[in-house]
């Protein structure tokens, strides 16, 4: 992985990457957009009953579509 401070020096760096070594493949991950896009597909369902068990949980809303990921964390216990 590499880190820069700003995304030109980070696309500057991955360009001359790929015209040096011409068979490397450069992905620049975790992008502002990459994270909005994701954002953009994410609930936050809040409130659920400590007796529902998660897999109940996730099954419900599996049947609108695949889950990328899946959590739930107990708050104020």
């Amino acid at each position: 992985m590499l880190y820069y401070a700003t995304k030109y020096d980070l696309q500057k760096a991955a360009d001359l990457l790929k015209a040096k070594f011409t068979m490397v493949s450069v992905t620049i991950g975790n992008s502002k957009y990459d994270r909005q896009a994701e954002a953009d597909c994410t609930a936050i369902i809040r409130d659920i009953p400590l007796s529902c068990r998660s897999e109940t949980i996730k099954q419900y809303f599996a049947k609108y579509n695949e889950i990328t990921r899946f959590s739930m964390t107990t708050l104020g216990l």
